[in-house]
């Protein structure tokens, strides 16, 4: 028997090392713990989600070499049955560090099998387990079959760097998310949350905690409370109140993780930061189906089912983030719990996750056109109008488009009395109504043609938008009665030249020709269903123009501003485009269609043919 502090020989018995004076516990002699030691602190689970960096839980950190380093064990040769676990450094803040009383920084621990007689009490005599031997490390443990699962009936104990191990032969080991995925044996993995869910639909927390910890255990799932660990304190917290084990669906700074509460009597299925500690509950993995696919949202760790419906992904639930504007249904706050937020338009527009969206016109037909509206996933949460007044609770659902009307705006809706149907309508932005978004981003990849003026040989990009081909620039042909603005030929070569109506008519290359009313409509009509609701900002060019716009449709519409005949003068460069049609509106007015530095449509005005304005022409 040998003292683990300085390796000296002890007699059969000794209590203590006569050498160095260390206290001796089972066949391990340790230092005894320091007197001020803190003490395990108790704190929720779950702790809130702060949008600074995650902190990061260092490797482990070798000792410096030395040409004859001092051991941190002196360890006799011969002593298999002792794990011992290297330390980080004593200045490090990862898993092994400052865990309370009841974990030493650097410990060595006995191990056993893990169903041997220390657990053996936290097990139900009443129920018959199964067995595996992990054959990584032969520990063995306990399975069990709840329903058409099944599980291992232990928090996992398999040795992993960053683990943390306080009586690990019982509570198991508490891991990081990434850890945890590396924990389970050959067969079995983590759960998904469909697992879990399925489980939770059997099982209250008392029928899943342990009877030793005061549970019933009715099905031996022998929940031991291993607490958790924090890694803002460095410690183990809530040991013997709750068991937190990780589940596996995640993002890039969130993970979900199952919170059984012995305490409060509770469980709870929630997010938070992948580098807290928890422990892991494995399930054999063939009778593991995640038909269910979920979505964490980083701003709140508000947790969503998703549904993709050909090339499209959904939320399948009312979004619930608060926001100003946002409203429970009745003002009653456990209506948000269950149908979700309901949000006036503007707010509508900006409160859809990153990588996620608020639907278009053309987003809500392919559901129909694709026959998904049978099957789109409705929650009949009601509306809210401009007076605060509530209606349609469990009879309607109504959800906002980002598709703009003015003072009203697109949404569309479904009827819980005629399942299968979906319809739009307007209605005024001020009042309230629930959101679902969808995944990805506006507008598809723009690609360019070209077409060559045989006139003068000027060559000009041209661009598809929906099923019509556009001059992706303004023309630039020089003949009678054409301007460039204020007389300066390098405005003609950034905007185009400006034509009367009459020259209009004749200004478009061989293969193009001046659209009508009709064909602007139909350009108009698309970027609304097709655009994100601002139909000026989807055709106005990213650059010039005092309020840039997205160029969505590549169809980069420039302030070319006009030319006044009567006046004589030059006008509106900078803050307006404007674009004649081929259609008269009686002898002396021509169509003419308008986009505004500040406004939000594509608007169309009768003008004098005898003014000058840009061309944009459509393909034959």
């Amino acid at each position: 028997m040998f003292c683990i502090k300085c390796g000296a020989s002890l007699k059969e018995g000794a209590k203590f090392c006569n050498k160095c004076g260390a206290k001796q516990t089972a066949n391990v002699v340790v230092d005894p713990a320091p007197a001020s030691a803190p003490a395990p602190v108790d704190a929720p689970l779950s702790t809130p989600v702060s949008d600074s960096k995650p902190v990061e839980m260092p490797k482990p950190i070798a000792p410096a070499p030395s040409p004859d380093p001092a051991p941190v064990f002196n360890v006799p040769p011969k002593a298999p049955e002792i794990d011992f676990s290297e330390p980080s450094s004593k200045k490090s803040k990862g898993l092994f560090v400052g865990v309370g009383l009841g974990i030493a920084a650097v410990a060595a621990t006995v191990v056993v099998l893990t169903s041997g007689p220390a657990i053996d009490a936290y097990f139900n005599p009443g129920v018959t387990y199964g067995k595996i031997v992990d054959t990584r490390d032969n520990q063995e443990y306990r399975t069990i079959k709840i329903g058409n699962q099944e599980w291992i009936a232990q928090n996992m104990n398999y040795s992993i760097n960053n683990s943390v191990c306080d009586t690990c032969e019982i509570y198991g080991r508490l891991y990081t998310y990434d850890d945890a995925q590396k924990a389970c044996p050959t067969g079995y993995t983590v759960p998904t949350k469909d697992d879990v869910d399925a489980l939770l639909t059997t099982a209250s927390a008392s029928r899943l905690v342990s009877q030793k910890l005061n549970g019933s255990d009715d099905f031996g799932f022998s929940g031991i409370t291993s607490g958790f660990y924090s890694v803002q304190d460095h410690v183990v917290k809530r040991k013997g109140e709750v068991l937190g084990f990780w589940v596996v669906e995640s993002n890039e700074q969130l993970a979900l993780r199952v919170k059984i509460d012995a305490s409060k009597g509770s469980i709870d299925v929630d997010a938070l930061k992948k580098d807290y500690g928890f422990s892991v509950r494995c399930i054999n993995k063939n009778n593991s189906v995640n038909n269910t696919q979920y979505f964490i949202d980083s701003r709140d760790a508000r947790i969503y089912k998703t549904v993709t419906l050909g090339e499209q992904t959904w939320l399948a639930e009312n979004l619930r983030r608060r926001a100003a504007k946002s409203f429970c249904y009745n003002d009653e706050d456990p209506n948000c719990d269950v149908y979700g937020r309901l949000y006036d338009y503007e707010t509508a527009k900006t409160v859809c996750p990153e990588g996620w969206r608020l639907p278009n016109l053309a987003d809500v037909k392919q559901i129909v056109s694709n026959g998904y509206a049978s099957t789109f996933p409705m929650t009949y949460a009601g509306f809210r109008n401009k007076n605060g007044e509530y209606d349609l609770l469990d009879v309607r659902a109504d959800f906002w488009t980002v598709a703009d009307k003015g003072k009203a705006a697109i949404y569309w809706y479904a009827s819980s009395s005629e399942i299968g149907v979906i319809k739009d309508d307007k209605y005024d932005k001020q009042g309230a109504m629930a959101v679902r978004c969808i995944q990805g981003s506006l507008g598809g990849e723009i690609e360019y043609s070209q077409i060559v003026d045989d006139r003068d040989g000027h060559t000009y990009r041209t661009v598809k938008v929906g099923n019509q081909e556009w001059l992706a620039e303004n023309v630039n042909f020089d003949q009678e009665e054409t301007y460039c603005y204020n007389n300066d030929e390098d405005n003609c070569s950034t905007y185009g030249r400006l034509y009367s109506w009459e020259g209009a008519k004749t200004a478009c290359p061989t293969g193009s020709h001046l659209p009508s009313d009709k064909e602007l409509q139909t350009l108009k009509d698309y970027v609304n269903e097709h655009g994100d609701g601002n139909i000026a900002s989807n055709l106005k060019a990213t650059e010039i123009w005092k309020n840039v716009g997205n160029d969505m449709f590549g169809l980069r519409v420039l302030p070319a501003g006009s030319r006044d005949w009567y006046k004589d003068q030059f006008e509106n460069q900078g803050v307006k485009a404007s674009f004649w049609s081929a259609n008269s509106r009686n002898d002396d007015d021509g169509s003419l269609w308008v986009v505004n530095n500040r406004g939000e449509n594509f608007i169309r005005s009768p003008h004098e043919k005898m003014n000058a304005h840009t061309v944009r022409c459509i393909l034959d």
